[in-house]
């Protein structure tokens, strides 16, 4: 992606310069979602594509297109976007406009037919508790109803989506956050009329982004809320129609051109120091403690058995480790979850105890059980999770926890954070306790001698 955009790409060096640094290609695409970095590739291939003088190759475009729309529903929604998108000049010998577009709309055509195949929810898929799906299943009246009021929300920008694509970083919410509500949606309106603005010479190439940036709204009110990289992909198919106008229409001797420049260096500006800012954070801060904690078991306990909870942070441990992790909710052991309607469940502690003894019985090997943090810090009642699921405890299942159950290390830094229990009465069958000085090393919060 870097590469194709410094090479390829007709904008001035600095902005080159400065989009290789912004969050999107720094972070977004090549630390939290690299599938989606995948999707921004297509997309900047697909530029430069429509960026040739003469018309490109139909069938390159329409792989191209294939591919990006199987890489997520926003890669689908930016394939259908493209083939707005005009042609440059006369097709290629042995082609009319019309063949032209039929291939590459039959090849975009198949590559959303099998996204669609590919992701279409079954009746225990969590988007079928989504609103639009319950809306849709109480009639296409009130479905009517709920596409206007998101439509609503799309115009006047009440997802902060443009703040985000302008400049890297939610815009709108640090305002609101700063108590400047009124401030932050006028911005967010005005930043969507200047993308708007950007466009209004070329009417399809207005049409396609407005397509896209109004379909990918819709999902994202309907069925299932956009996090920043989803956002990051339309911002890329917004850079990448820049990079196609630009290619096609450039001159020096009108204003337009000399005021996207500056506009376009100040967004670029404003990602860049966000993405720096961002992956220097990202080299010195810790996400996960599963790196240190799977240390900790391959070194201490590389046989046993690990009941997570909440359990989708298990599914980092199997990059470091082997140990077999068992899932209660599905009552089976993997290395991943399914976030699907009969798991999305509330687990009691007295479960997650029930389980344990269970499994060491049958299999005779020792079963850590793994919480958030130190059972000292829980209360009675109920932990939220996500997706549904949370962990509910009681005193009396608080005390016999406490009782019952022996901390043997804990590690405590970044959003994944693992405390290892083991049933006291397994303890003299266990490995000696993590020395000191590599617990603090490691990151542990402490331990517990055996």
């Amino acid at each position: 992606m870097v590469c194709v955009t410094f090479l390829a790409s007709p904008f001035p060096l600095l902005h080159r310069s400065l989009f290789i640094f912004g969050a999107f290609p720094l972070h977004h695409f090549s630390v939290v979602a690299r599938p989606y970095g995948l999707a921004a590739l297509l997309i900047l291939l697909l530029a430069m594509e429509y960026a040739r003088k003469a018309a490109c190759n139909p069938w390159r475009v329409g792989v191209y297109n294939a591919l990006l729309a199987n890489t997520s529903i926003y890669g689908a929604i930016v394939a259908c976007a493209f083939v707005l998108v005009p042609l440059a000049g006369t097709p290629k010998t042995g082609y009319s406009q019309r063949s032209y577009l039929a291939v590459v709309t039959l090849l975009t055509g198949v590559g959303v037919a099998l996204c669609l195949y590919t992701i279409w929810p079954t009746s225990d898929n969590l988007v079928m508790e989504r609103q639009g799906m319950q809306v849709l299943q109480a009639g296409y009246v009130n479905l009517a109803a709920e596409v206007l009021r998101s439509l609503y929300a799309i115009i006047s920008d009440q997802q902060g989506w443009t703040g985000y694509i302008l400049t890297g970083y939610g815009l709108q919410t640090k305002l609101s956050q700063l108590g400047y509500t009124s401030l932050g949606t006028v911005t967010s309106v005005v930043g969507l009329l200047a993308i708007l603005a950007l466009f209004i010479r070329w009417p399809r190439v207005l049409i396609a982004f407005t397509s896209c940036f109004v379909a990918s709204g819709l999902f994202s009110n309907l069925m299932y809320p956009a996090s920043n990289v989803h956002i990051a992909v339309i911002g890329i198919f917004l850079f990448a129609l820049l990079w196609i106008t630009w290619s096609r229409y450039y001159s020096a001797r009108t204003l337009y051109w000399p005021l996207l420049t500056y506009f376009l260096g100040i967004s670029l500006f404003f990602h860049a120091s966000d993405g720096v800012h961002t992956a220097w954070r990202d080299l010195h801060e810790t996400y996960s403690s599963s790196k240190v904690a799977g240390g900790f078991l391959t070194s201490m306990y590389p046989d046993a058995i690990v009941i997570g909870e909440p359990d989708v942070f298990g599914e980092s441990l199997p990059y470091y480790v082997d140990n077999p992790i068992y899932l209660v909710r599905e009552s089976r052991f993997a290395r991943w979850v399914r976030f699907e309607r009969p798991f999305n469940r509330t687990v009691r502690l007295g479960e997650l105890m029930n389980v344990s003894a269970q499994l060491q019985r049958t299999t005779g090997k020792t079963v850590l059980v793994s919480l958030p943090k130190p059972i000292e810090e829980f209360q009675p009642g109920l932990f939220n999770w996500s997706y549904g699921r949370a962990l509910e405890i009681n005193e009396e299942e608080l005390q016999r926890f406490r009782s019952g159950f022996a901390e043997v290390a804990g590690f405590m830094e970044g959003l994944e954070t693992y405390v290892f229990y083991k049933e006291n009465h397994y303890q003299n069958t266990a490995p000696s306790v993590l020395p000191l000085s590599q617990t603090k090393s490691n990151g542990a919060r402490g331990t517990i001698a055996d």
